[in-house]
């Protein structure tokens, strides 16, 4: 009994055993200890914190793709293109410039429905009334390339009476060729030149031409299918190598100019005869007194600063490979037409003589242009990032625009004075030389 008595003073009062120094000692130990063992708690899930601060957390991102500027406040693409197919090429700020937006030429707006009524589509017969020597080229008959491809070419005049759609050449149209009167077939009005240039440019004034077009097929901007001589489209990736120190240490002469049709309603020779007063104009053809054969004519184009890019007709948006193919050059074109330039091709491609009230303006401007060689070379430099489309819309040719026209909801015109719509307003007589 003395010894549990005993053992519970000493669990009971402590102090009684140990002392009271002790048990202080003892409690400050204990005190310590669990502070230390907060702090690390503390310390410890700080570090943690700090680790969910600093390492970095898996960011989705998403690339956007680069907006297409499109013109008139358009913001959408869709908004341009509310037909079944969709071009590879968007409206451009520029009408004869090619800027891609697309990877391929068209492209159906939804797949399960419009590729199934694409299958079914019935097939559409084209037929030449007087085709040109030159449509008979796989380019010009084959549909195959083309997306919308239900159509058939014919360059034989005997299948007119079957055919949906009748294309006419018309400045090449002889006076003994005439139309039928089948209200179902649509007739096209087809030409590559000016009034100035055609065969027989009375035919169309005959009474049985009155009101058989539907419609146009022309380089204007404003034919119901429109096919210029060429267009200028973007290279892609393209990167200037070109050292264009020794491209201007070579030119040796002022300006080039070949020519062999020497007098049309432009007056471009006179406005010549007018401009060599000022500055040399070399001019090799009939039309001067210089002459040069296949590869000697080639290398001629490297000695020279500019290039008359004349054309022999002052009429609307006609412009002809006189002005592209010094794209394949490296000179500068000097241009003179009755195109409005500069809504059809960006500026610093070219010198127009609009923008000179002389010929002897321009050659001022032109020797200027000689000494001013960071002035010179930007022309070539911007010239260089673009290429020449051929004879082709939107980077196709036109016969597949043709087509795609044919599946859509037929729009039927009648141009009741054809010869009126090619000719009145549409050239005019220079007075600028």
């Amino acid at each position: 009994m003395a010894g549990l008595r005993q053992l519970k003073t000493q669990l009971v009062h402590p102090c009684r055993v140990l002392g009271r120094g002790a048990v202080t000692r003892l409690t400050l130990l204990v005190g310590v200890g669990v502070l230390v063992l907060l702090l690390f708690h503390q310390s410890n899930d700080s570090f943690v914190d700090k680790l969910d601060i600093t390492t970095p957390k898996p960011i989705t991102t998403t690339t956007l793709k680069p907006r297409v500027m499109l013109p008139g406040g358009v913001k959408d693409e869709s908004e341009l293109f509310k037909v079944d197919y969709e071009y590879e090429y968007g409206i451009p700020n520029y009408a004869l410039v090619v800027e891609k937006v697309k990877k391929v030429v068209y492209k159906p707006i939804k797949v399960s429905t419009k590729l199934k009524s694409f299958k079914k589509r019935p097939l559409k017969r084209l037929a030449w009334l007087n085709n040109p020597t030159w449509m008979n080229v796989k380019e010009y008959n084959d549909f195959s390339m083309c997306a919308v491809s239900d159509c058939v070419m014919s360059l034989n005049r005997s299948d007119v009476p079957t055919a949906d759609v009748v294309l006419v050449h018309i400045d090449l149209l002889k006076d003994d060729v005439a139309p039928n009167n089948n209200p179902d077939q649509i007739w096209v009005f087809y030409t590559a030149e000016t009034i100035y240039q055609f065969y027989n440019p009375r035919a169309i004034q005959r009474a049985d031409w009155i009101g058989r077009f539907n419609w146009t097929l022309s380089f204007r901007m404003d034919s119901d299918v429109v096919s210029t001589y060429s267009r200028l489209t973007l290279k892609d990736g393209f990167v200037d190598t070109a050292n264009y120190t020794d491209i201007v240490l070579r030119k040796t002469r002022s300006v080039l100019w070949f020519v062999s049709h020497c007098d049309t309603q432009s007056k471009r020779k006179e406005y010549v005869e007018e401009l060599r007063k000022y500055i040399d104009v070399d001019i090799y053809g009939h039309c001067g007194n210089l002459t040069c054969k296949g590869q000697q004519c080639d290398v001629l184009w490297n000695k020279y600063w500019f290039y008359l890019s004349f054309e022999n007709s002052m009429c609307k948006d006609y412009v002809t490979e006189k002005f592209y193919n010094t794209f394949y050059k490296r000179i500068v074109p000097v241009v003179r037409g009755g195109a409005d330039y500069r809504t059809l091709f960006p500026p610093d491609l070219y010198i127009n003589t609009a923008d000179f009230p002389s010929p002897r303006a321009l050659a001022e401007h032109l020797k200027a242009l000689q000494q001013d060689l960071p002035g010179y070379t930007k022309i070539l430099r911007n010239m260089a990032k673009y290429k020449p489309g051929g004879n082709f819309v939107k980077g196709i040719p036109f016969i597949c625009d043709m087509c795609a026209k044919l599946h859509q909801p037929l729009v039927r015109k009648t141009y009741q004075n054809i010869y009126k719509w090619w000719t009145e307003g549409i050239c005019y007589d220079p007075e600028d030389y």
